[in-house]
């Protein structure tokens, strides 16, 4: 029995893994540890490593969530193949001009699967659910932003076989330039540090990431600003790839990403765009999967205070302290 507990297991895993290595190029189980809900950031190909004031930096790099103008409410899906969805929200408490809290929860449903039984029975199951709830806590300290973050997921094979996982995330951020005109800043992030995922006696390492970026922002007086990044990213024992992303503002309603990915299986080329309504703004990214499929994330945000300039700044935002 035992035996037979293990292929079930391994079984449901093939299915999300299959899922999921389109797009991610994931390696083992915890899935929901190494995808996300940003949208933003994945219309700039997840380089995001550098970026500074973002609530979605919570998932690439712990010290970016600085810097966030105002206090945020985040809602955010995202389907992938086979019937893959994620939904989730995650929000800010501004605790001191110097420092920043968020707070995420978020599922991951990994679509149905059926199980076929060696008498002969079947039944269909939710190959996969996970649920991770995830705090950050972020500080500047002169020209340097730190972060963390500590999670605890716990995830369902099959509707039988638990597993949980805690797990941390560590960065910083350094501002080299920070004016007027341009911004222009390094960062590194490591994600992953915890125990490993463990169903009854089969058990799998939650690979470490380590990401490494830049970012570069022209600053223009009319708010029509451009951002360029770039990462590099190590999982695990997989090679190294590369991100790079660029985001245009068109107006103070409107902005427009792109972004390449270089070493991924599919997933290369990815679009979105931002849309500003008042409070609330809507963000959406695609990536193409090539002869397979399209993957999708929608993120919706509503600001419920704000300070500095509004408009244009809540989309991409401003140097903190300007």
């Amino acid at each position: 029995m035992m035996r037979y507990n293990k292929l079930v297991i391994a079984a449901a895993i093939s299915v999300l893994s299959w899922s999921m290595v389109y797009s991610s190029n994931s390696i083992s189980s915890a899935v929901s540890l190494r995808n996300n809900l940003a949208p933003r950031a994945a219309a700039m190909g997840d380089a995001y490593v550098a970026v500074t004031g973002s609530g979605e930096s919570i998932f690439y790099n712990p010290a970016g969530t600085y810097g966030a103008l105002g206090t945020e409410i985040k809602l955010g899906g995202y389907k992938s193949l086979v019937d893959t969805y994620y939904t989730g929200t995650y929000g800010n408490i501004r605790v001191s001009p110097l420092t920043s809290v968020w707070l995420a929860y978020y599922i991951l449903n990994g679509g149905m699967a059926e199980i076929n039984y060696i008498d002969g029975r079947s039944k269909i199951v939710n190959a996969l659910d996970e649920r991770v709830f995830q705090a950050n806590y972020a500080i500047k300290m002169d020209k340097v932003l730190l972060g963390t973050n500590v999670k605890y997921m716990k995830s369902m094979i099959a509707e039988q076989y638990e597993a949980d996982v805690y797990s941390a995330d560590a960065g910083f951020i350094w501002q080299l330039v920070e004016n007027n005109k341009n911004k222009i800043c390094l960062g590194f992030s490591l994600n992953g540090i915890g125990n490993k995922i463990k169903y009854i006696s089969v058990e799998d390492d939650v690979p470490l990431t380590l990401r490494f970026g830049a970012c570069y922002q022209l600053l223009r007086e009319e708010g029509k600003d451009v951002t360029i990044t770039a990462d590099v990213v190590k999982t695990g024992t997989a090679q190294a790839r590369e991100n790079l992303g660029v985001e245009y503002i068109v107006n103070h309603n409107l902005v427009l990403r792109s972004g390449y990915k270089i070493g991924y299986d599919s997933d290369s080329v990815t679009f979105g765009l931002g849309v500003l309504l008042g409070k609330i703004r809507i963000d959406y990214a695609v990536a193409m999967m090539g002869s397979f499929d399209y993957t999708h994330k929608i993120g919706l945000t509503y600001i419920l205070r704000s300070t500095g300039k509004q408009q244009a700044a809540i989309v991409s935002p401003k140097p903190a302290g300007q």
